[in-house]
C-alpha cells in the first residue's frame, strides 16, 4: 500500500490488508486498522472524511468489529457537520450503511435523519437526494426501500432504488426478486442487478443462476460501452463458476476475447482488474498474470486484494466487485 498515497484511497485498502492480516498476524492488523483510521480521519474534506472512514468501517467489519464501529462513528460525527445540506444528506446515508453492521441502534438514527433532510429539501432536489438516500436504505432494509421507492417519482432514479434493493431481496424471496427486475428501466442498472443476482444465486439455486446470467449477458450486448461488456462477462463467469462451470468457461473465453479490445489505459486497468478475479476461480496463475498488466498504482492494489480476499473467501467472493462506469 506504500505507493498508494492519496489518503480517501489509501485508508480503506490499509483497512482491508489488516482485515486479511487478522488471525495470521494480529499485531500488525491491529496497527494497520489505527492506521486507517487515522489516515481518513486526517482529511480535511468532512464530505471526502465521512465517505472515506464509512469505507474503513466496511473494510474492517468482517474482522475487527471494535475498529469498524470506531470508524463507523467518526464517519457519522463528520457527516453530521457538513454544513452543505445536500453532501450532508448523503455523507449521512453513507454513514449509516456504514453503522449498520456494526451499530444498528445508530444506523437507524442516521438514516432517518438522511431521509429527514430529504424530505425538507426544495422540490428540484427532493426526488434526487430521496433516491440517493434510499439506494442506502435498500443494501440495509430492501422491504423499507421497496415501500418507500414509490416515493420517488423519477422512474430511472427509483430504478436504481429497486437495482440496490432486490439483490437483497434475493436471499429470502428470489421469485419476487427476479419479477421486479422488469420494472428497473435503466439498461446499466439492468446488468448490474442481473449480475448482483447471478452471485446471490449461484450457491443456492443454479436454475436462477443460469437465468441471471442469460440475462445479463443479453442486457451487456446491448452496450454501448465495451468496459461495461467486459466487466459484466467476467462478473458473471466468476458468479455462474459454482452452478455451471462449463458455461462459466465459454463466458470467461468471451471476456478474454474481449480484453483484447479495450485500448484506453485506465480502463483497460480496470478491465484486467476484473478478469483477473473471473480468471484465479479456476486459474489463480492466469489471474495473477492478467493482474501484473495494470499499470495503474491504486487499481493495481485493490485488485491484489480483491484477489487475496477472495482466496481467504470459503466461496470465493468475500465482497461485491465495484460498480462498472457506464
Amino acid at each position: 500500500m506504500t505507493k498508494v498515497v492519496q489518503p480517501h484511497l489509501r485508508a480503506p485498502m490499509v483497512a482491508r490488508l489488516s482485515a486479511l492480516r487478522t488471525g495470521v498476524a494480529p499485531e500488525v492488523a491491529a496497527d494497520e486498522s489505527a492506521d486507517a483510521i487515522a489516515v481518513a480521519t486526517a482529511i480535511d474534506d468532512l464530505y471526502v472524511r465521512s465517505f472515506t472512514l464509512a469505507k474503513v468501517s466496511a473494510g474492517l467489519a468482517v474482522a475487527d468489529a471494535p475498529a469498524a464501529l470506531r470508524a463507523a462513528r467518526a464517519a457519522w460525527r463528520a457527516a453530521k457537520a457538513i454544513p452543505d445540506m445536500h453532501s450532508k444528506t448523503i455523507a449521512l446515508a453513507e454513514a449509516g450503511g456504514a453503522l449498520s453492521a456494526v451499530d444498528r441502534t445508530r444506523a437507524d438514527r442516521a438514516l432517518a435523519e438522511a431521509e429527514s433532510l430529504a424530505d425538507a429539501a426544495c422540490s428540484c432536489r427532493r426526488r434526487c437526494l430521496l433516491a440517493a438516500v434510499l439506494e442506502r436504505v435498500a443494501s440495509q432494509n430492501p422491504e423499507d426501500a421497496l415501500a418507500k421507492a414509490d416515493l420517488v417519482p423519477d422512474p430511472q432514479l427509483r430504478g436504481r432504488v429497486l437495482a440496490r434493493a432486490i439483490p437483497r431481496l434475493a436471499a429470502v424471496d428470489p421469485r419476487r426478486a427476479v419479477a421486479l427486475m422488469e420494472h428497473v428501466p435503466d439498461l446499466h442498472e439492468q446488468i448490474e442487478g442481473w449480475v448482483s443476482l447471478c452471485d446471490v444465486f449461484s450457491g443456492t439455486d443454479s436454475e436462477l443462476a443460469v437465468f441471471a446470467a442469460e440475462c445479463a449477458e443479453a442486457d451487456a450486448g446491448f452496450s454501448h460501452n465495451k468496459l461495461v461488456r467486459l466487466m459484466t462477462l467476467a462478473r458473471v463467469a466468476r458468479s455462474v463458476h459454482r452452478a455451471d462451470p462449463v458455461r462459466a468457461r465459454v463466458i470467461l473465453t468471451a471476456a478474454e476475447t474481449a480484453f483484447a479490445d479495450v485500448e484506453h489505459s485506465h480502463q483497460r486497468s480496470v478491465a484486467a482488474a476484473e478478469l483477473a478475479r473471473a480468471q484465479a476461480v479456476s486459474d489463480l496463475d492466469a489471474g495473477l498474470r492478467t493482474a501484473r498488466q495494470i499499470v495503474h498504482v491504486d487499481v493495481h492494489a485493490d485488485a491484489l486484494l480483491r484477489l487475496a480476499e477472495d482466496l481467504k473467501s470459503p466461496t470465493g467472493r468475500l465482497r461485491p466487485p465495484p460498480r462498472p462506469t457506464a
